[in-house]
Formats: C-alpha cells, sequence, structure tokens
C-alpha cells in the first residue's frame, strides 16, 4: 500500500531548504535594526523578539546573534537609528547659523517625519515605558534619555560655537527642557492628530529659547558655559 505524504515532513524539508543571503555584518546590522523598527511600528515592542526579526529581515538566526548580544542590543540600536533621523544633515546646516536656526530646522524635519509615519513615534515611547517596567530591561531604559540629550548638546554647542550666540542656560538643563516641551505635544498629537499641537510646540520652544538667553539678533550674551 502506498503511503500518503507527510505535510510536516515536506513543511521541514522546504524550511531546511530555505536559503540565506550573505551579506556583510555592516549591512546586515543596518538591514536587522530596520526589521526591528518594522516590527515595533507594525506590532508592538513586545513582539521584537530575534527569531522575529530574523524572519522579518530574512536572516538566519544565527546572523542576528552574531551581529547584536541581545534583544536590548537591537532596540539600543533602533533608537541611535531614530536619533540620526531626528538630528540628521539637514538639520546639522543650520548649526552656522545660530541655535534658533537650528533648533527650528530640527522641528520641522521632526514634524515632518512624524506625521507622516506617527508608528515610529508610538513605538518610542512604548519603548521607553516598556523598558522601565521591565527589570530586564532598566539599563535600556536608563541610556535611552541620556542618548537623545547627548545628541541636543551637541547640536547646540555647534550652534552656539559657529552662530557666535552664548546661552545662559547649561545645554543639558536646555536639551531637557526641550525634550519635554517636545515629547508633551508629541503625545497630545498622537492621542489627537486634528489639535494644533505642532504650531504650539514651536511657539512654547520659542519661549523656552528668550528663558534661556538666546537672542534673536545672535549677539553675545551673558553665559555660563
Amino acid at each position: 500500500m502506498r503511503q500518503k505524504p507527510n505535510p510536516r515532513a515536506k513543511a521541514k524539508k522546504r524550511s531546511r531548504s530555505k536559503k540565506f543571503v550573505r551579506v556583510p555584518v555592516a549591512d546586515r546590522r543596518e538591514q536587522l535594526i530596520d526589521a526591528t523598527i518594522l516590527v515595533m511600528r507594525r506590532d508592538g515592542v513586545r513582539s521584537v523578539t530575534m527569531r522575529a526579526v530574523a524572519t522579518e529581515a530574512n536572516a538566519s538566526l544565527a546572523a542576528v546573534h552574531y551581529c547584536f548580544e541581545n534583544k536590548n542590543a537591537l532596540l539600543g540600536a533602533a533608537i541611535r537609528r531614530w536619533l540620526r533621523l531626528m538630528i540628521n544633515d539637514a538639520v546639522n546646516v543650520h548649526v552656522t547659523r545660530g541655535i534658533r536656526s537650528s533648533v527650528q530646522a530640527m522641528l520641522d524635519a521632526y514634524w515632518e517625519a512624524f506625521e507622516a509615519t506617527p508608528e515610529d513615534l508610538l513605538a518610542q515611547f512604548e519603548l521607553a515605558l516598556w523598558a522601565v517596567r521591565r527589570e530586564k530591561s532598566r539599563d535600556l531604559a536608563s541610556t535611552i534619555y541620556p542618548m537623545y540629550i547627548a545628541e541636543l548638546k551637541s547640536m547646540l554647542a555647534k550652534s552656539l560655537s559657529l552662530g557666535g550666540e552664548t546661552c545662559q542656560w547649561d545645554l543639558e538643563r536646555l536639551s531637557r527642557a526641550l525634550l519635554a516641551v517636545i515629547d508633551g505635544y508629541s503625545l497630545q498629537y498622537l492621542s489627537d492628530p486634528t489639535s494644533n499641537a505642532r504650531s504650539l510646540c514651536s511657539e512654547l520652544v520659542e519661549l523656552l529659547l528668550e528663558s534661556a538667553g538666546i537672542g534673536r539678533s545672535g549677539r553675545i550674551r551673558n553665559s555660563d558655559m
């Protein structure tokens, strides 16, 4: 009697025959970061696993473990990618024109990207809260805002130097205040995209820069730098 084909055996055979394209490590890392962000956008942070990222990137699980030690390392790389998008080359062009021009360019780039793909920012907020709640990810949680603050401080410092300005506030204080304003209005926009959160954000940032002693004319002011 002829034996019926076993569908499970066929599936195993197909899975074993699946081939992965060899990719340089640097390129593979970027692909895996892309895949991590895609999984977070679509399914949420809790759905990010090494296996899910491997499947999304059409890579082997071994390749993911070779490029990244663990899930926290993957998520940290995703945060750094978002940072590059927030403070990109277009923003850096404005540093020679002073802090106001740099910050406005950053806000424009941020809100344009945010409005185009709000899922990105939702994933960022979700990631921060998930890391705070999860004991094993506390180290990741403690690095998220310091990374953003370090990038902002670097941009602001260049703007002060190249724009011929000074600031009455310490740049870390200014960076934290800017992030607080941006995060607050971003959450308002996520909850209600029809709100005027973007324009209010710009207005409050302008008031913040006034309080920090940044002059519109770019003239030198007293500084504690």
